[in-house]
């Protein structure tokens, strides 16, 4: 999931050109404004969505059994592995995808690089009870430590920390 911007589009190239050819087995989803550029290629495993609506989001978080996010570039949170963590789906990303959050490889995340990405898919996609318990350990780190909540509540304390009484 991503929009039609330049970190997201390298990592749709890489998917597209890397990790659908080494993960034969693997049916690759993507969708947002990311898939614009890619109208045109036509691969056995990998579908494109193209923008959806909230609740096509919610139905495609639902049924999908893993979810990656190989970034190489970019700044800031990536908000596509705090919805995937939130929502308890089994997540394979970089470093830079996985940026801010303080993530624990292996215990919460399966933290795989450009060059290893591919067999670290192929090695874990099958343990299903592993990822299961993985992705409820990442699951509840995210939503004890970034729920909007959370958030709010934080910056409300920040405020009135500095607000004249």
């Amino acid at each position: 999931m991503g929009s039609d911007y330049p970190p997201n589009i390298e990592t749709v190239n890489y998917i597209i050109h890397h990790l659908a050819d080494k993960c034969p087995d693997i049916e690759f989803i993507i969708a947002g404004g990311c898939c614009n550029s890619f109208s045109t290629i036509k691969k056995t495993n990998v579908k494109f969505q193209g923008r959806i609506h909230h609740l096509q989001k919610l139905k495609l978080l639902t049924n999908v059994d893993i979810a990656i996010n190989p970034m190489f570039s970019g700044a800031g949170v990536n908000l596509k592995s705090l919805e995937f963590l939130s929502a308890g789906i089994p997540l394979f990303s970089t470093h830079c995808g996985a940026r801010g959050l303080n993530l624990i490889d292996k215990e919460h995340y399966i933290h795989a690089e450009k060059e290893d990405f591919a067999a670290k898919i192929n090695q874990f996609c099958h343990e299903r009870k592993y990822l299961n318990e993985m992705s409820s350990r990442g699951q509840k780190y995210i939503n004890a430590n970034f729920s909007w909540s959370l958030i709010a509540r934080s910056i409300y304390e920040e405020i009135d920390g500095i607000l004249p009484v």
